[in-house]
């Protein structure tokens, strides 16, 4: 009974379920960042920063890379070697420019709901 309430309600708010993964992502990778898994996972010289190039970046800096890129803020310490990496970078850029479009057009169309459109009343 529990688990078919929490498959309509993840239905109804799908971002829900998204943010939960990335909450535990960014609470589970610190811990397997130094193990065999996770240097495959992290991709070993794909990436390259300005302070200490020569190293294998960290999970923790690629993961303030992916908040860079997410709110396309630009700041570039850490950059993408390859043209796979480069080309998932862009992507991510392209979506979280989407993410916030679709944020406040959401809430836009929040709003109009509760309200009625302007000049209704």
């Amino acid at each position: 009974m529990r688990a078919s309430r929490w498959i309509v309600h993840s239905r109804r708010k799908p971002s829900a379920i998204l943010l939960s993964v990335q909450l535990l992502g960014m609470l589970v990778y610190p811990f397997i960042e130094g193990a065999e898994a996770g240097r495959i996972a992290f991709g070993p010289g794909l990436f390259a920063a300005a302070v200490n190039p020569e190293q294998l970046r960290t999970w923790t800096e690629l993961m303030y890379l992916s908040f860079a890129l997410l709110s396309s803020n630009g700041i570039g310490d850490v950059i993408p070697l390859s043209p796979i990496t480069r080309a998932v970078a862009a992507f991510e850029m392209f979506v979280g420019v989407m993410y916030l479009a679709a944020v406040v057009s959401r809430l836009i169309g929040l709003t109009l709901i509760q309200h009625g459109p302007p000049g209704a009343k």
